[in-house]
């Protein structure tokens, strides 16, 4: 299964004293949810199956790849391209 494995320290970030008390709070626990909903997912669109996952290539040399460029007419397929590509080399696990 695909995951992530992540550690964050964000600037300007509350303590945990205060991070404890903000995770109590219905407000801050929603706002919470809508952030990690927009920046994070648990899958990736055309992945369902090993079959799937194997069918995508594997570069050794992916991290160091350049994101395409966004003022391509191919801008979006490239992206899912290497995101399939980065997922499957650097955080496939079996």
């Amino acid at each position: 299964m695909l995951h992530l494995h992540a550690l964050l320290w964000l600037s300007g970030a509350p303590s945990t004293e205060r991070l404890e008390e903000l995770l109590q709070m219905e407000v801050f626990l929603d706002r919470f949810h809508t952030f990690l909903c927009s920046n994070l997912r648990a899958s990736i669109d055309g992945i369902n199956t090993m079959e799937d996952l194997d069918a995508v290539p594997t570069h050794a040399d992916v991290a160091y790849s350049q994101p395409p460029n966004p003022s391509s007419p191919t801008y979006e397929d490239g992206g899912v391209t290497l995101e399939h590509a980065v997922a499957c080399t650097k955080q496939r696990h079996k």
